[in-house]
């Protein structure tokens, strides 16, 4: 059997919850990232803003910092957003009905598309919503 290497866009509610030990899903990211040791996981500069802001607002600006810091350790793929991926982020905002909605969910559903990627690391449900995968540790 080969393990095949999964390719997955990174949501900021998952660098939270690898970041930040009081989060409610601390232990739930750092399996499925041990789970899953070669997975290339794919984020755009929407995410790395947001994560960092609001990494500042919950602890404090030297773990957002580190964050940042941390970024090319993390191996993380940082991918550009253009007038195509916006126009895309803008039509899966547009189908969604709750008030709820994030505009950077439907940037990354929008990345996902153009990347050919299915599988969201992430805890939010919007992802299966719109028919991607949420990353576990069985998957």
């Amino acid at each position: 059997m080969t393990n095949r290497i999964i390719q997955a866009i990174i949501d900021s509610d998952a660098i939270f919850a690898l970041t930040l030990t009081s989060d409610a899903n601390h232990h739930r990211a750092i399996r499925i990232k041990k789970d899953h040791p070669d997975c290339r996981y794919f984020l755009s500069h929407f995410v790395i803003g947001e994560a960092a802001t609001v990494l500042s607002r919950k602890m404090d600006k030297a773990t957002a910092d580190g964050f940042l810091q941390g970024l090319p350790e993390q191996r993380f793929h940082v991918v550009p957003v253009d007038k195509k991926v916006m126009a895309l982020a803008e039509m899966f905002f547009l189908r969604q009905i709750t008030k709820n909605t994030s505009f950077v969910d439907c940037v990354n559903m929008a990345t996902a598309k153009r990347l050919g990627i299915d599988t969201v690391f992430s805890f939010d449900r919007v992802y299966e919503r719109n028919g991607f995968t949420l990353l576990s540790a069985d998957s």
